[in-house]
């Protein structure tokens, strides 16, 4: 099955509590993002469209386009799969030249959990399976008092991400 199969079949997910992000934010003009969890496969889809405020070569994205689209796909795995991360590292092989609103998929998924870091993989292609770029990252799993000292977030804020989503945010050991 294509991923653009595979995507048709799950439900898009709803950001209802996060609005600002630099990727998926409602100001976000570079890119049109939509994302997808597979709960029974753990794994991450994006799907993104560029358009022209993200262009690099001429009629092409960006380089820093697509590792931002890869940095919160693989950073989505991590959170949809209940583990809240910041990202330590972030590796790309670009393989060909994205031209401008060609629709994109990304599958991500985690490779494996150590302690407090979690590695993560994603491939980038189009509805042809096409490879444009793969990425592997570090990501380090964070207690959520972390995120809640960061910012003006509700007292509920994440619980209400339990629910609406059906996360259990994962406890790991502080080593």
């Amino acid at each position: 099955m294509s991923i653009k199969e595979t995507i048709a079949q799950l439900k898009p997910l709803d950001f209802f509590l996060y609005h600002q992000s630099f990727v998926s934010g409602e100001k976000q003009k570079s890119f049109n993002v939509t994302y997808y969890i597979n709960t029974e496969t753990k794994h991450f889809y994006t799907k993104a469209t560029f358009t022209e405020d993200a262009q690099g070569p001429p009629n092409h994205v960006h380089g820093g386009a697509t590792a931002a689209i890869f940095d919160e796909s693989l950073g989505g795995t991590a959170w949809y799969n209940g583990f809240p991360v910041f990202t330590a590292q972030l590796n790309l092989t670009y393989k060909l030249p994205i031209k401008i609103t060609t629709e994109i998929f990304v599958d991500s998924w985690i490779e494996k959990i150590e302690k407090k870091k979690i590695y993560l993989k994603g491939i980038m292609m189009d509805s042809d399976e096409n490879v444009y770029a793969e990425a592997s990252g570090i990501y380090l799993i964070q207690d959520l008092e972390i995120f809640k000292q960061m910012g003006n977030l509700p007292d509920d804020y994440f619980e209400n991400i339990k629910k609406s989503l059906n996360i259990n945010f994962q406890v790991v050991t502080k080593n």
